[in-house]
């Protein structure tokens, strides 16, 4: 194999390590893509905390982020990233930006009120008329906006390349288990030193067979 056939190779090796380190059931990460893309509003599952809100998405936004404590997803749901359903989000009553999006966007469509759904480089929120904007949200860092039917990409006007690095590192390092940054670590010698590893344990395991039987049985006892 030449230097960049191993080179390549070593990096799709623990990139696929590092895969199933964050995400031991790749099902919570395949699953998430297509509701992100188009997020599960669930008008039922928020019918009887609906019922009981005024018709006031501010009072309405600010009811879910209580209800919806703030958590990461290592958290709630030990990965790093999850986009979970309005269901899931109101059983833990905690989770990230989406969560709270989800529940407060499904709320609105169960009263039938307007909104849109945005997401910049490193938060998601609901946007509906007369909404102020934050730090957060508004409309110059949006990337993405659905009416809850449909995505649309678009440019962001600004960039907070700090506040983004700063969320960034939080969600996917500060939070992680430290079994799991252990095992990301360790994952870039065993990659790299493969082959050595793999002779190594071969000459182990023939030694090992070649040991007179009544060795291998004192060994075992």
């Amino acid at each position: 194999m030449t230097r960049a056939r191993y080179i390549s190779s070593s990096i799709a090796l623990y990139l696929l390590w590092s895969f199933f380190v964050l995400y031991p059931n790749p099902a919570m990460f395949f699953s998430s893509i297509p509701r992100a893309i188009s997020p599960p509003i669930d008008e039922q599952a928020v019918a009887d905390m609906a019922s009981k809100l005024p018709d006031d998405p501010a009072a309405i936004e600010s009811a879910v982020n209580s209800y919806i404590r703030y958590e990461v997803p290592w958290q709630t749901y030990n990965v790093p990233w999850y986009f979970p359903t309005v269901s899931e989000a109101l059983a833990n009553r905690a989770g990230d930006c989406q969560a709270r999006m989800i529940v407060f966007a499904s709320i609105l469509e169960y009263k039938n009120m307007p909104y849109k759904l945005r997401y910049s480089l490193d938060h998601a929120w609901v946007e509906y008329p007369r909404k102020k904007p934050n730090l957060l949200e508004k409309r110059s860092l949006s990337v993405m906006v659905s009416d809850g039917k449909s995505m649309k990409l678009s440019i962001p006007k600004q960039v907070q390349w700090k506040e983004t690095y700063r969320i960034r590192k939080q969600l996917w390092w500060d939070y992680m288990p430290m079994e799991k940054r252990i095992l990301m670590l360790l994952g870039l010698p065993v990659v790299v030193f493969r082959r050595k590893i793999y002779a190594l344990f071969g000459r182990a395991s023939r030694a090992f067979i070649s040991m007179p039987r009544w060795v291998k049985i004192t060994n075992r006892l």
